[in-house]
């Protein structure tokens, strides 16, 4: 559907006439002048017509965000792999014996604080690969699911963060949300992208509270 031009030719054409015609409709537009190439309009009632166009930003917002959505989850994916990554979240030390210590804040629940005699046989060895994701699953929700490699096939489960047993304190997921804002703050500076995505929707944001208390900035501004 996407690449059928005509298609998409027509539907944008019917959008924008029906838009004029309901702008005219609500406003109560009448044209007072025309020449050449110039048209004098007049609007009889202008409020009409803010309430059109305040309707077509929150449209084109919820528009925006079903398109952007695929791109937010890329970018949630780079700084959530990065700090999942990090040693003061989870990672391994190894001795000079070749036993591997799980580290780091997650270290502290019971399924992933044991460790594992590190096997110099490649075919052998004794630790399962664990691939962890982090998931931001709601206000103050998270969690963590991993994928295990057992040679012959592969499990996927889910640890929640939100339930505090199995040495899992609310310290420490205080403590892991001050890492992954550092994290996301990092990555909304330092990356170009966050900004191109997020842009929209501040300014969005910033006309649908310019129009709703216009009446309050307009007193403040005097």
């Amino acid at each position: 559907m996407k690449e059928d031009s005509e298609l998409s030719s027509k539907r944008n054409l019917l959008i924008v006439v029906s838009m004029l015609l309901m702008a005219m409709s609500v406003s109560g537009a009448t044209l007072l002048e025309a020449n050449t190439f110039i048209f004098k309009i007049g609007f009889e009632n202008s409020k009409g017509l803010g309430y059109l166009l305040f309707l077509g930003v929150v449209t084109l917002t919820i528009r925006y965000y079903s398109v952007a959505y695929q791109y937010h989850v890329q970018l949630y994916d780079m700084w959530a792999n990065e700090m999942i990554r990090d040693y003061s979240v989870f990672g391994y030390s190894c001795d000079d014996e070749h036993w591997v210590t799980p580290r780091g804040l997650l270290s502290n629940i019971e399924i992933f604080s044991r460790g594992f005699q590190e096997s110099q046989d490649e075919g052998e060895n004794a630790r399962n690969e664990f691939v962890f994701k982090y998931e931001v699953l709601g206000f103050f929700r998270r969690a963590v699911s991993y994928t295990s490699d057992c040679g012959d096939y592969y499990s996927t489960e889910r640890v929640s963060l939100n339930s505090f047993k199995d040495g899992w304190k609310i310290g420490d997921l205080f403590q892991l949300l001050m890492i992954e804002f550092k994290y996301q703050s990092a990555a909304f500076f330092r990356r170009t992208e966050h900004l191109e995505i997020l842009l929209p929707y501040m300014i969005s944001v910033l006309s649908l509270f310019s129009f709703t208390f216009k009446s309050n900035i307009q007193i403040l501004m005097q």
